[in-house]
């Protein structure tokens, strides 16, 4: 069952062009994430990643300096350090 999700995200890749996919908030994307952990770890880990992932790169977060870093707080309250987020969202 993981080469089922494996696949489907390989052609999600290959049918969406990247220019026309959403950003991800993460310097690693959504897609990249999830095939990674079911690649390595098998399927109920790949549909935890994307679970988790799903809940949290989604509109409603907040940038919060701390000290000499940004934080990431998400709509679900996961705090996400400055080496985790996209270098495009902490340029807004």
């Amino acid at each position: 069952m993981k080469y089922l999700i494996l696949f489907i995200i390989k052609a999600y890749w290959l049918l969406i062009p990247a220019s026309k996919r959403k950003h991800c908030l993460f310097k690693q994307s959504c897609s990249n994430y999830v095939f990674q952990e079911a690649k390595d770890q098998g399927l109920v880990k790949g549909l935890k990643a994307f679970f988790f992932r799903y809940k949290n790169c989604r509109p409603g977060y907040q940038l919060i300096p701390v000290e000499n870093e940004t934080i990431l707080v998400s709509r679900t309250n996961k705090v996400f350090s400055e080496n985790e987020i996209d270098p495009r969202i902490l340029l807004k």
